[in-house]
C-alpha cells in the first residue's frame, strides 16, 4: 500500500466493518501533513504507511473475534478479503 487514495478507501472500508459490528478502535494514524516532497529517507509517508499497516493488522484481529475473545470464522473470511489489499 503507497497510495493515499487506496489507504483511505481502506480506512472507510475497516472503519465500515466495525461500526457494523458494534467494535471500536483507536483512530486511523493521521494523514501526514509535513512531507517536503524531496523523497527523504525514513519519509513521513513511509511511516504513515507502515502505521497504517500495523492499525489494519490490529483491526483484523478484532474483526475476526466474536466479541468474547473467540474466533468467529464466518465473518472473518470475508471481513479479512476486504481488509487485505495488496502490500
Amino acid at each position: 500500500m503507497n497510495d493515499l487514495a487506496e489507504a483511505q478507501t481502506l480506512v472507510r472500508a475497516i472503519e465500515s466493518l466495525l461500526g457494523h459490528r458494534s467494535l471500536s478502535l483507536r483512530p486511523p494514524p493521521p494523514v501526514p501533513t509535513t512531507c517536503c516532497g524531496r523523497g527523504c529517507a525514513g519519509c513521513v509517508w513511509q511511516g504513515y504507511y507502515a502505521a497504517l499497516r500495523y492499525w489494519r493488522d490490529q483491526a483484523r484481529a478484532l474483526l475476526s473475534t466474536r466479541g468474547d475473545g473467540r474466533e468467529d470464522e464466518t465473518t472473518a473470511a470475508e471481513e479479512a478479503q476486504t481488509i487485505s489489499p495488496p502490500e
